[in-house]
């Protein structure tokens, strides 16, 4: 077990946040695989370093798709499309403005499930209660995933109970759809963003009249 994972198992002892035991697996898993790959890691790599434990949801051991997968290194040295890398690393001002989150505890892991009815509506009804909007909301690839399990839909509507204004986007790892602003930056594969109200538009409640 590495320093950081010690670490981290020493918090969890004293906070009062009760963590679940394969929530705990599936951290030591992720945390052994920064250990062992450092900076070059890689979506292909960690899956290709261990069985991982059920919580992370992968099933299979190998590389996945050859080794063409964006590593640490390239998304933090990656721009925003216009030159300027917004990266934590990229600069001293921004990492300290993470490092003051992380020591003001406002960085919070969340375990839920996109296609699920609680999650999404959960930190909504949270963001609301503290009058605040979502300005970003990173997608992945996830959205492949809720379509071949029939749960758009329920993503979909639960988005829309999320807080939003018309800056409000999505930024997916992908090309995204018809409302598509434009790629992310260079060195980041195919990465998009895309604003929100319009592509939740259809899964909003009908108003009386319509």
């Amino acid at each position: 077990m590495s320093e950081n994972q010690r670490a981290f198992f020493r918090i969890d002892a004293v906070v009062p946040v009760v963590v679940h035991r394969l929530d705990r697996d599936g951290i030591a898993w992720a945390l052994g695989n920064y250990y062992r790959f450092g900076p070059s890691i890689s979506y292909n790599s960690s899956l290709s370093a261990s069985a991982p434990p059920p919580i992370v949801g992968a099933s299979t051991i190998g590389p996945r798709g050859g080794n063409a997968f964006t590593t640490y290194t390239s998304l933090m040295l990656s721009d925003d499309g216009q030159g300027l890398n917004r990266g934590f690393l990229a600069t001293e001002e921004n990492f300290a403005f993470l490092k003051d989150l992380e020591a003001r505890n406002m960085v919070v892991p969340i375990v839920g499930d996109f296609g699920g009815p609680k999650a999404i509506r959960a930190v909504g009804a949270y963001l609301k209660s503290a009058d605040a909007l979502v300005s970003a909301f990173y997608l992945s690839n996830v959205e492949q995933f809720l379509v071949q399990g029939g749960t758009w839909r329920t993503f979909c509507e639960s988005v829309a109970t999320l807080p939003l204004d018309d800056a409000s986007v999505f930024i997916r790892s992908g090309r995204g759809g018809p409302y598509t602003i434009g790629p992310t930056g260079n060195g980041v594969q195919n990465s998009s963003s895309a604003r929100i109200q319009p592509e939740i538009a259809p899964c909003l409640p009908a108003r009386k009249g319509d």
